[in-house]
């Protein structure tokens, strides 16, 4: 599994979830685009498959989601300089 393509989204001070789109290749059979990595309430980050007229367009299994998380948080940190977010509660809306 690998990152193909990653853009990172500029949030404003605290405010919304979403840190990154990006796109990864699963295996020589599969790549996924437009992959959401986002950041909770609760300061896990998550991952979560394109939206479709605002439902979801694919279903992760939870060792899936796990693999996706650690390599999206990777690259995220590379292209941020290392740099992951904290969900602030005092700023959050």
């Amino acid at each position: 599994m690998r990152i193909l393509r990653m853009e990172v989204v500029q949030r404003p001070p605290g405010g919304g979830s979403l840190l990154a789109h990006f796109d990864v290749q699963i295996n020589d059979q599969i790549a996924l685009k437009h992959l959401h990595l986002s950041l909770n309430t609760a300061g896990e980050f998550r991952v979560f498959p394109p939206n479709l007229r605002g439902s979801g367009s694919a279903w992760f299994g939870p060792e899936l989601v796990r693999e996706l998380t650690i390599e999206a948080c990777a690259e995220y940190g590379a292209l941020t300089g290392g740099r992951l977010p904290r969900y602030d509660l005092h700023t959050a809306a």
